[in-house]
Parts: C-alpha cells; structure tokens; sequence
C-alpha cells in the first residue's frame, strides 16, 4: 500500500528536521508519485499550510523570491512528530 502524500509529507519534515520548501518535499517524493496530480509544489505547500493551521508544522523561515513570491521553509513541530510517531508510525518506518 502506498503511503498517503500527506503522511510522506509530515514523514519529509521529521527527517528534516530544519525544515523544507514545498519544492524540496516535492524533489524528495515526486517519484513515488509519478501520477498523481496532487504532488506538485503548489498542491504540497498547500497541505503544508493546512498542516501548519492544526499546528503540525510551523513555518522556520521565509525569503522573497527574485519575482517576488515568498518562499516558505517549514518544519514539524513537537506536537506534530508526537502525533505522527503515535498514529502515523506504520507509515514512518
């Protein structure tokens, strides 16, 4: 069974820990998903931003882009690996 994008997501950041873009998560996952149309940067900075609303992830740091974007790197936090060690560990293996 293939994990689920948003679990590799969280899985990326715990062994990251100082954190990640959305298209360093995507470089490091875009191959068990070759197919699938929600592993774009964009769609993962997506989940990333909704992980960071239930406060499994927070944003480390940010830097502007030359054409302006903000490019955000976050990481897992405590809560976050607590949570994902305790129902996510099939997965984390």
């Amino acid at each position: 069974m293939k994990m689920p994008i948003r679990y590799n997501i969280v899985k990326q950041l715990i062994n990251n820990p100082d954190g990640l873009t959305p298209d360093g998560v995507y470089e490091l996952i875009k191959d068990v998903y070759p197919s699938e149309r929600t592993c774009t940067p964009k769609h993962i900075d997506k989940q990333l931003m909704n992980l960071k609303g239930t406060g499994l992830t927070e944003v480390a740091d940010v830097e502007e882009a030359e054409n302006g974007d903000l490019i955000m790197t976050y990481r897992i936090t405590d809560y976050g690996k607590n949570l994902a060690h305790k129902d996510l560990s099939k997965f984390l293996d």
